[in-house]
């Protein structure tokens, strides 16, 4: 830390004395005199010695947390927690899972275990006993410890970014060493001797989703991610052998060297282009640069400030340009937020008054001191009771919360909405809501939430004692109050978009494509 010497300047008839610790730092005026020399100099001492604290703070990481290993004995330990606090908590553990099921998968996770694991081995296999309970909202991170170590360790990975067609394809989307062994587009059919198709299926073994839907696996793997959960299933490497097909029908056998972790800050860039009229930070109000009679409002997150005044204004400038006859509502990659922000978007474009409905085992699950949460989660429960339509049903507290449409600037125009894998949570809901009370035609992908509801609201965390490991759990199970059939799978689209990849090495957009499409048919249809 820099030093700065004290400075002084006329002040009046005075003289002002400024101790800089930091040019980032506020500056502290001191009258002169015995009393304020000496209190410059505890200042400045303060300063000095908290500075030097927290630089020594600062260095001391745990490089153990990320290399250590367990034993065989401590692992089955955790395991054993893990299916216990499942069991206990979670507000559906056994939708998809017989408990007797559960168990016997956890045995047979054991079985497996029989050698001393490093901590992200160990994970990989925790995490599918978490994914067997089929809720995306429930996972197994790592450590506090871990994550503040890991970006220090130099770890080998996969150096390539990754797009899947599918849910067993992969193709090169950025080969990140400046060599040229690999190109764009180059279809990947094993890695090290495994075929694609294998490893994809490992993979998904310890990424938990809601219910049997993988396209939220497979949208989440894209990019980067793909590495990390390539060395979490199988070994970091300094060299990786490679199979590859490539755009010229050619296959090819090549040794690519690894990628350095701590090098790894390659980050995607968004090329979307349109006419933003409204926005916060979460969300984007625009005009369709290629058909004016179309505006989207592309949601990230269901949240950000002044969303409501967001909201407000972009309704508002709908009704008062009537020529704007379509609204597309993009919810790719949008992985929920807000409940309350969402339900507000709904009154705008659902005619009727709707209710939403979620509940919790009838317990003292909030106040359990073995389940870690913030004072704030703690309180939020026993305010839901303040709320008149409340009360036990199938043995769980349940509460309503009843919504009155919008009447003014209510958009009453053809309705689309734009869903991927990697929709889910309350961008679910949403979609679920927009599909089946305000006939929104759905375009895209399965959703990776289920249409009939999934585990939310509120979370709270059961820390494991050897690993430090943080399985988070939600508290609520979210029960859409839409009469339709419980397929175990995401919302599907009513047009299914399939992209190849002379599609996303192009850069299409074949969602919003096939939304003019549609709209040019309905304009045909209507002379």
């Amino acid at each position: 830390m820099k030093i700065y010497p004290p400075v002084q300047y006329a002040k009046g008839t005075k003289f002002c004395t400024f101790i800089r610790a930091s040019s980032m730092l506020p500056v502290k005026c001191i009258y002169p005199g015995a009393f304020a020399m000496k209190m410059a100099g505890i200042l400045f001492f303060l300063f000095l010695t908290s500075s030097l604290f927290s630089q020594k703070k600062s260095k001391k990481i745990d490089r153990t947390a990320v290399t250590r290993t367990y034993t065989v004995a401590e692992m089955h330990k955790e395991l054993d927690i893990i299916e216990k606090k499942l069991c206990k908590y979670h507000p559906d553990p056994f939708h998809y899972i017989s408990r007797d099921s559960l168990h016997l998968f956890v045995q047979g996770i054991k079985q497996e275990i029989n050698a001393p694991l490093t901590d992200i081995k160990f994970r990989f296999y925790a995490r599918q006993i978490v994914t067997k309970v089929g809720c995306g909202h429930t996972s197994l991170i790592p450590s506090k410890a871990y994550m503040k170590a890991v970006d220090s360790i130099d770890r080998q990975v996969f150096p390539v970014d990754v797009w899947l067609t599918d849910t067993n394809r992969i193709f090169v989307k950025a080969y990140l060493h400046k060599d040229s062994i690999l190109h764009r587009g180059d279809e990947i059919l094993r890695i090290n001797q495994v075929p694609v198709a294998d490893i994809l299926k490992r993979i998904y073994t310890s990424f938990p989703s809601d219910g049997l839907n993988e396209t939220y696996k497979k949208q989440s793997l894209q990019s980067d991610r793909f590495r990390y959960f390539y060395a979490a299933a199988y070994e970091f490497d300094t060299a990786y052998t490679v199979d590859v097909m490539t755009l010229k029908g050619e296959l090819r056998t090549l040794k690519v060297r690894s990628l350095s972790s701590i090098a790894d800050t390659l980050k995607p860039k968004n090329n979307k282009r349109y006419t933003i009229i409204y926005k916060n930070t979460k969300a984007q109000f625009k005009i369709d640069e290629k058909d004016p009679h179309l505006a989207i409002l592309d949601i990230n997150n269901f949240g950000g400030k002044k969303w409501r005044k967001l909201m407000r204004m972009s309704f508002r400038y709908l009704h008062k340009h009537p020529e704007i006859n379509s609204l597309a509502i993009d919810l790719r990659d949008n992985g929920g937020g807000s409940v309350s922000k969402g339900n507000a978007m709904l009154t705008y474009l659902v005619p009727k008054a709707f209710t939403f409905r979620f509940g919790r085992k009838a317990n003292l699950l909030p106040i359990n001191p073995g389940l870690k949460m913030g004072p704030g989660i703690r309180i939020t429960p026993v305010s839901f009771f303040l709320y008149p339509v409340s009360w036990v049903k199938d043995r769980k507290w349940t509460h309503w919360f009843i919504k009155m449409p919008k009447h003014k600037n209510r958009f009453k125009g053809q309705l689309y909405v734009i869903t991927n894998g990697r929709s889910f949570s309350m961008s679910v809901v949403t979609s679920s809501y927009l599909k089946y009370k305000a006939n929104a035609t759905l375009i895209g992908e399965e959703t990776g939430g289920t249409q009939c509801g999934s585990n939310a609201m509120l979370s709270g965390k059961v820390v494991l004692p050897t690993s430090g490991a943080q399985l988070t759990i939600p508290l609520y199970r979210i029960d859409h109050t839409i009469p339709v059939p419980d397929t175990k799978r995401g919302l599907m689209p009513d047009y299914p978009v399939q992209y190849t990849i002379l599609d996303l090495m192009q850069g299409r957009d074949l969602e919003m494509e096939k939304i003019r499409s549609l709209m040019r048919q309905d304009s045909s249809a209507t002379r």
